[in-house]
């Protein structure tokens, strides 16, 4: 950051408070070099190219929606849904294992009661063995064939016996009714485990009770079946570099929000004025929109420094060269900076920018203005005088105090009550003017003022 940006941006500063409450400027200018110079002086942001056309939507009508109630009460539940899915899917599973074990024996039965050749029938025994595998049923009995060896080595026939898997069809044999009878008996006797029904399933069982009590629908707003057209603006998806803002720009009134999903009458990345709406996730925060008058392009920012910033810079800059011009030198005073005229201390903040724009004649006028006031201050030391003359005699006299005298009071207070005039005529024009102070601290006029006031009050006047 280069010394001369950095005296500049003190000077920027030191006029801030003033000029945060400045009016927007007809135009200002931006450039990448500037942009350079102020982005370290902020927080990271991000500027979108935006566009100004006509969109097509769909208004709000009247209509029955979801009331507020029913949707709170159902996301509620939706909290506890997965538990009870996963109770109705379980309880499904252990239902389907049901069902094939009769499919299983229903298949079996069918061979064994059907008088057909072991060929034509073995398709119930394949198509039993084929639901057997899918739903993973092992029939395991015990071993009671004796093998010769075993036979001939064991001197114990109370010996126990091996288990084998028990199988419905075999491709390489056939098997025995005996068999059949045995695997139908084992599988028939198979248990299942129910499901268990947790806290969360209970949860969701009771609070779907619960919606079938509350009402269901309200008057709201839905979307009409008529299709409007309206201007809009709207931002692009992407951002780009700040460094393609140059030109000449006017800063679009208001703030802008930009919505970030479709809702209510507006769109995706649509920029709204309605300050009704609230930071969230539907909705950004108040930013400035910008136009380019040389182009016609339209840029949404988002933050609001950096037109401000760049506003205040160039508002600063000019009220400097205006009094440069003119012959002035700035001086700081304290966290204020002014200059000093013939008669005044001026403060070079928005006021005095604004009226120095509108007219550069602006301190002489008010330093011939202030010189006119100064010249009928003077007059009212001998005006003060008298008065105070008029009010030490009645302080001491109250009733006894003659009416010769009150008379002459009364028209000395008339005739200071006209310079007062007369004054006032001058410094009403600067009544609400607190860009100045005086370089004279007299309190001439004060005095003045208090001896006016008090004889007007003790005459009535």
């Amino acid at each position: 950051m280069n010394q001369n940006f950095k005296n500049l941006l003190t000077l920027f500063m030191i006029l801030n408070i003033s000029l945060v409450k400045a009016q927007q400027l007809s135009s200002f200018t931006i450039t990448p070099e500037l942009s350079q110079k102020i982005l370290p002086t902020l927080r990271s942001f991000y500027v979108f190219h935006a566009s100004y056309k006509e969109i097509e939507y769909h208004a709000l009508d009247t209509g029955q929606v979801i009331s507020k109630n029913y949707k709170l009460t159902l996301e509620e539940a939706n909290k506890y849904k997965p538990a009870y899915d996963a109770y109705l899917t379980e309880q499904k599973v252990i239902s389907d294992k049901k069902l094939a074990v009769q499919s299983i024996i229903g298949n079996v039965n069918s061979f064994l009661n059907s008088d057909d050749k072991y060929d034509i029938k073995e398709h119930y025994l394949i198509e039993a063995q084929q639901i057997a595998d899918s739903n993973d049923f092992k029939v395991v009995i015990d071993d009671n064939r004796i093998k010769l060896k075993s036979l001939l080595d064991t001197q114990n026939f109370n010996t126990s016996h091996d288990k084998r898997t028990l199988m419905v069809y075999y491709k390489d044999k056939h098997i025995s009714k005996n068999e059949l009878k045995l695997y139908t008996e084992a599988i028939a006797k198979m248990k299942f485990e129910e499901p268990k029904r947790t806290g969360n399933y209970n949860e969701y069982v009771n609070i779907s009770e619960e919606l079938k009590h509350i009402k269901k629908t309200e008057t709201g707003k839905i979307e009409s079946t008529k299709t409007s057209k309206r201007f809009a603006y709207k931002v692009d998806s992407l951002s780009i570099n700040i460094n393609t803002l140059e030109g000449k720009f006017i800063e679009i009134p208001k703030k802008w929000t930009v919505v970030y999903q479709n809702i209510h009458n507006y769109f995706k990345n649509e920029l709204i004025d309605n300050m009704d709406v609230h930071y969230d996730k539907e909705f950004s925060e108040a930013f400035p929109l910008i136009k380019n008058i040389d182009t016609n392009d339209y840029y949404y920012v988002m933050t609001n420094d950096y037109v401000k910033s760049i506003k205040q810079i160039q508002q600063q800059q000019e009220i400097l060269d205006i009094v440069h011009k003119l012959g002035y030198k700035e001086y700081l005073d304290g966290d204020e900076l002014y200059i000093k005229s013939k008669t005044s201390e001026v403060k070079l903040d928005f006021y005095t920018h604004n009226q120095l724009s509108k007219n550069p004649a602006y301190i002489n006028i008010l330093d011939n203005d202030q010189i006119k006031i100064a010249s009928l201050v003077k007059l009212t030391i001998s005006h003060s005088t008298t008065l105070d003359k008029y009010l030490s005699l009645y302080n001491m006299q109250r009733n006894r105090m003659s009416t010769t005298s009150i008379n002459a009071w009364r028209i000395a207070t008339a005739q200071a009550q006209k310079l007062n005039d007369q004054i006032y005529s001058l410094r009403e024009k600067y009544e609400s003017n607190y860009s100045f102070r005086l370089i004279d601290k007299s309190n001439t006029f004060s005095i003045f003022l208090d001896n006016l006031l008090a004889s007007k009050g003790v005459l009535g006047m």
